[in-house]
């Protein structure tokens, strides 16, 4: 068994400590915003073509049918 300071070699003497590696912020706030863009210029569509106040559930509906698209190819392609 190794005690320091008597014979013998550790196996962690010469190891450095593991740092963190923390994953990129830019990416999820760049789809955040992208995300937000998206919606409204779905709601100025909206009112361009004459929904008035009713053309918000439309930039809604767009980003909910997106996702659910989304993992649904991302399910279909798995499965393949």
């Amino acid at each position: 068994m190794f005690h320091p300071g008597g014979f013998g070699g550790s196996d962690h003497a010469h190891r450095k400590p593991r740092m963190r590696d923390d994953p990129s912020v830019l990416k999820p706030v760049v789809l955040m915003v992208s995300l937000l863009l998206l919606w409204v210029l779905c709601f100025v569509a909206g009112l361009w073509l004459g929904f008035g106040w009713y053309a918000w559930p439309l930039g809604s509906f767009v980003l909910i049918s997106g996702f659910i698209s989304l993992s649904t190819l991302r399910a279909s392609r798995r499965a393949s």
